[in-house]
């Protein structure tokens, strides 16, 4: 816990949202939350490992990519694959579904939320909605 809470206090100081953790050039997850690229039409995150901690958001997550026909990978993201993916979220209980649309000062795609996040983020908020009827 004490690297991802330092990790976390790093981002904090930099005004940054999260933290991205990695080990031996694999990305694992955030400092509080899972790490979700899009590449090629297919959303690839760690595997569920003693790496990871395995977020009931991220489990929600992979199961609507599955009602949206969205294929899912649970592998790791290498370090210098980065740039070849197109779009990349963080999910956790406080931030459900949240775009990431720069790492370090690289901007990710246009710069705002993929096609594919909205799509997810929305389908969760759809989810997770309270009906007011």
């Amino acid at each position: 816990m004490l690297p991802a809470i330092l990790a976390n206090q790093k981002a904090v100081e930099s005004k940054a949202v999260e933290a991205v953790l990695y080990r031996n050039d694999l990305i694992t997850e955030g400092s509080h939350t899972n790490f979700f690229g899009i590449i090629n039409g297919k959303v690839v995150t760690a595997p569920k490992s003693n790496l990871i901690l395995a977020g009931i958001t991220r489990e929600v997550v992979i199961s609507l990519c599955k009602k949206l026909k969205i294929k899912v990978e649970e592998e790791f993201i290498k370090l210098n694959e980065l740039k070849k993916f197109e779009e990349f979220f963080i999910t956790s209980t406080t931030k459900e579904v949240y775009p990431v649309v720069l790492i370090d000062d690289r901007i990710i795609g246009s710069g705002k939320p993929g096609v594919i996040t909205k799509k997810i983020q929305g389908a969760f908020k759809q989810l997770t909605s309270v009906s007011s009827k």
